[in-house]
């Protein structure tokens, strides 16, 4: 029984590992792979940004900064809706149709 254990244990631990390099190896490419999306959104002459469902910023790239004048610190997070205007109000538009 002990020796049972003991081939588990060192089982165990050798899966544990494997799995912590797969991991490791997996974290890296999405690092790289968010860098890469990153720079292709900084070199773009649009203000980009991505909005969750409550409407907080989660990307925005460096031409929105710059037009906007905030930091991306400062816009991360943030909820836009207060501070950009919301489009013509539908029932304005259809009444002077």
């Amino acid at each position: 029984m002990l020796l049972r254990l003991k081939a588990y244990g060192e089982h165990r631990d050798m899966y544990s590992q494997m799995l912590e390099g797969e991991v490791g190896s997996r974290m890296a490419d999405l690092v790289e792979e968010r860098d890469r999306a990153q720079r292709y959104l900084d070199t773009a002459t649009v203000i980009l940004l991505v909005l969750d469902k409550d409407g907080r910023v989660t990307l925005v790239n460096r031409f929105a900064c710059g037009i906007l004048g905030w930091t991306e610190e400062e816009l991360l997070g943030r909820k836009l809706d207060r501070h950009v205007p919301s489009g013509p109000d539908p029932g304005r538009i259809q009444k002077e149709v």
